[in-house]
């Protein structure tokens, strides 16, 4: 039996397969592993009637990182800069980086594919509300997250330290201020 129609089979009832990933600079081969994975998930979700709704998202507020194709001077003006609020590349049309990258460059990959899934992005949610629940969850279970981060990573996170990343009103910058 395929992996994916064993996986199938071990559920019932109503599933969401998601998948994201951050634009951080061009997408390479290794890039669609998830999606072609998630893909496979879902169709033999479907195979075996189960309603699935297959997702995927685009961490667009995430840091720009130095991993990014900018020239020298735009790395230094938008490190730490929200995906969604840098610039598209001079002559694209997209409407920033990320849209760029992943919209305009990898989106259509999918297709090509026979990848359907349903695409969102971080920077339409968030203003939304809908993740306010999971945010507090998130802040009041901090001391459980920082335990996890030791136990699975082997990272020690200072005591006051908060599973979030604000965007600073003053320099636009995420994960750069601190706060209280």
């Amino acid at each position: 039996m395929y992996w994916a129609d064993e996986l199938a089979a071990r559920v019932s009832g109503p599933q969401v397969v998601n998948d994201s990933k951050t634009p951080s600079g061009t997408v390479h081969v290794g890039s669609l592993r998830g999606p072609v994975m998630h893909d496979a998930i879902a169709r033999a979700l479907r195979d075996r009637g189960i309603p699935v709704q297959f997702r995927y998202g685009v961490e667009d507020m995430d840091a720009m990182d130095a991993q990014a194709l900018l020239t020298p001077d735009a790395v230094e003006r938008y490190m730490g800069v929200p995906l969604a609020h840098v610039p598209a590349p001079e002559g694209s049309s997209a409407a920033n980086y990320a849209r760029h990258f992943v919209g305009t460059l990898f989106f259509p990959t999918f297709a090509r594919l026979g990848i359907r899934p349903e695409f969102y992005w971080l920077s339409e949610i968030y203003p939304t509300g809908q993740l306010d629940p999971f945010i507090r969850t998130a802040l009041d279970k901090a001391q459980v997250i920082r335990d996890l981060y030791v136990r699975v990573s082997n990272v020690e996170r200072p005591a006051g330290w908060l599973p979030i990343q604000a965007i600073c009103e003053a320099c636009g910058r995420v994960g750069t201020t601190l706060s209280d």
